[in-house]
């Protein structure tokens, strides 16, 4: 499960590391990720709990540390 604060977590990590890049295109990536990350935490509850249990239901294991984009 991803919680919003996780995801707020994820969407400032790829930010910062958007700050340390000089390449302009992967930084755009990052930030698009970060944007989408961001997207994640602000939807309704009734939205992310949709996707929580499809998350379950898929028998995906969880990743030991924060993905750079939200599982759809």
């Amino acid at each position: 499960m991803t919680t919003e604060v996780q995801c707020l977590q994820y969407a400032r990590e790829c930010a910062r590391r958007a700050k340390l890049v000089s390449n302009p295109e992967l930084r755009e990536r990052l930030l698009n990720i970060a944007r989408n990350w961001t997207d994640r935490a602000t939807r309704e509850p009734s939205d992310a709990k949709a996707h929580e249990l499809a998350d379950e239901g898929s028998g995906a294991e969880e990743s030991p540390s924060p993905p750079l984009a939200p599982r759809h």
